[in-house]
């Protein structure tokens, strides 16, 4: 059985397992398991090319048009919905595009599976990365097929009253959590996975800027993606202080040291979510 949108268009995507539910069929053995991941993003692939390009579902995205904005007149005039996954790519910094036209088309997908279809493509890059260093783990099935339906659910769940920033890098953040960080917290009690770990409380207090709020969740998320920590604490450091010179004092390193640090730092940041 397969999902279908709600216009009764044609099958677009496996259904969701619940998190922390393994599918039955074996796991492919390690000789093979790389190969297996390849056909399974392939066949993901297969069925996007088809669906991107049908009628039906142009004429459903269409509906995803309320307002005058780049996304809603991408959505009226595209022949290929891979033009509103190039809207969000994060390289577009203009109004309305990149996060602020993902921010759109997740909003609609909460409730439209066509379009919760549209998302799933464009992070399954990075979803593939993100999920392959937990292939030595999983024993009943590959990683690729227990994190795309934690993405689904993801997608569907997503919370923009209690999440902000960068959009892709948290719906990887959150599939790859309910992949697999909350199993492996169920079997250890005592861990405290990263997707979801408080370690910026002091930049979100109470009375803490919209500024800062957003800043704490990219700097979450850039973790969760793998940013070195040596770049994530010092960027945190840099956060609770307005003295950068302190901030040097502290590592041992002159200002200039510092600033050097900062800009890599930075960099790490943006490379990593601008790819997600």
């Amino acid at each position: 059985m397969l999902i279908t949108t709600d216009t009764g268009a044609r099958p677009v995507l496996p259904p969701a397992t619940p998190s922390g539910v393994r599918p039955p069929r074996q796991r492919p053995t390690p000789h093979h398991a790389a190969r297996y991941a390849a056909q399974y993003a392939a066949r993901l692939d297969r069925d996007w090319d088809r669906t991107r390009l049908e009628r039906r579902s142009l004429r459903h995205a269409r509906s995803w048009a309320t307002l005058d904005e780049p996304f809603d007149r991408c959505a009226r005039t595209c022949t290929d919905l891979g033009a509103i996954i190039e809207l969000t790519d994060g390289r577009h910094t203009g109004p309305g595009t990149g996060n602020d036209a993902l921010i759109r088309l997740v909003r609609v997908a909460a409730h439209d599976d066509l379009a919760a279809r549209v998302v799933l493509q464009r992070i399954l890059p990075g979803l593939i990365t993100r999920a392959a260093p937990y292939r030595p783990f999983e024993r009943h099935a590959d990683p690729i097929e227990v994190v795309v339906p934690a993405a689904w659910i993801a997608i569907k769940t997503f919370d923009f009253d209690r999440r902000h920033g960068h959009l892709a890098a948290a719906l990887i953040s959150d599939a790859i959590f309910q992949a697999f960080r909350r199993p492996s917290r169920r079997r250890s009690a005592g861990e405290r996975p990263a997707a979801t770990a408080d370690a910026f409380d002091d930049l979100v207090a109470p009375d803490a800027t919209v500024a800062l709020v957003e800043l704490a969740e990219v700097l979450r998320d850039a973790r969760t993606a793998g940013v070195p920590a040596e770049h994530v604490d010092l960027l945190v450091s840099l956060a609770r202080t307005a003295d950068a010179s302190s901030v040097a004092s502290n590592l041992r390193i002159t200002t200039r040291g510092m600033r050097y640090r900062r800009t890599r730092a930075i960099r790490a940041v943006q490379e990593v979510l601008v790819a997600a």
